[in-house]
């Protein structure tokens, strides 16, 4: 699907009467529900009344992708599922999670939390430095709003490195509960191998995984990090300040905002109207992929239009 939830899952700074994703209605023909329905969907496990909110073309793609990996599946050419079907096997095993608990517990010993959130301060520190030098081409306010990200990746950088200690990564008892629930997860499926998985029709697929993701949430609270906390944090309001020249009169600037390890930040969202729905605007790519740059992963995707950079 299209929808990027990165973007939407990004953010803080709540202003005044923001609407929140833990809100019992997503208004769909506000702004906000670019940002709000994914986390929503995120935070209730329910993924196919999300695909129902996405425009007719997403949903058609995303069908049609599902049909074509069908497809190769049953060709004489299929997918190499292997190792990802070894894997399902062994989660699904009658014995899954004392032969995982086995099989992972003597590599507790390699976990040294102290060293890891020495690694992270120190990452924390160059983080900024990283952020700062201006880019060819790049206006004085676009180099601003990097320096502030960098700011924001180093601070929760910073706090990540106070959560390692504690977070109880050695821990044989806490890796064992971690297992029950991704091993209750793959169960959940319903399926024995990935080619069963891949056969069933689109929304079928999407039902069964909600479950898994619930248990993959479950998994993760094991070590404190609690998804539907940071899910019910996210907020979205009308940017005070409008999309930069050049961009298109259907486009909206966002402030969208999320708390990590109990602090807030935020960054400015562009979204836009495709077929009577609100989706995050492609026109992000430019600044995102500016990060993905800096971090190594790449360029983003540019913007066909030369629309403006919602990050200005």
């Amino acid at each position: 699907m299209r929808r990027n939830l990165l973007p939407s899952l990004l953010a803080v700074f709540a202003l005044g009467s923001a609407t929140t994703v833990s809100a019992a209605v997503v208004d769909a023909t506000q702004p906000e529900s670019a940002i709000l329905l994914p986390a929503q969907v995120l935070r209730g496990n329910d993924f196919k009344a999300f695909f129902q909110t996405l425009p007719a073309d997403d949903r058609a793609k995303a069908e049609n992708d599902w049909k074509e990996s069908q497809a190769k599946s049953k060709s004489g050419k299929p997918q190499d599922l292997t190792q990802v079907n070894a894997l399902l096997a062994k989660l699904l095993a009658p014995d899954a999670v004392e032969a995982l608990f086995k099989e992972a517990e003597p590599k507790l010993a390699e976990i040294k939390p102290e060293e890891l959130a020495q690694q992270l301060q120190m990452g924390a520190a160059f983080v900024p430095m990283m952020f700062s030098q201006p880019q060819p081409g790049q206006t004085p306010e676009q180099t601003k709003n990097k320096q502030l990200l960098g700011q924001m990746l180093a601070g929760i950088m910073t706090d990540a490195s106070g959560w390692v200690p504690t977070a109880g990564l050695n821990d044989p008892k806490k890796l064992r509960s971690a297992i029950e629930h991704l091993v209750a997860g793959a169960k959940s499926l319903g399926v024995k191998n990935v080619e069963e998985l891949q056969a069933l029709p689109f929304e079928e697929f999407l039902g069964r995984v909600g479950p898994l993701v619930k248990e993959a949430k479950a998994a993760a609270g094991v070590y404190d990090v609690q998804m539907d906390a940071f899910l019910d944090s996210v907020k979205a309001v009308p940017s005070a300040a409008a999309p930069a020249a050049g961009a298109a009169p259907e486009d909206k600037a966002l402030s969208v905002t999320f708390a990590v390890f109990g602090k807030p930040y935020t960054i400015p969202v562009l979204v836009t109207k495709k077929d009577g729905h609100w989706v995050i605007s492609p026109k992000n790519g430019e600044s995102f992929g500016g990060m993905q740059k800096m971090m190594g992963g790449g360029g983003g995707a540019p913007d066909a239009g030369g629309g403006a950079d919602p990050m200005k």
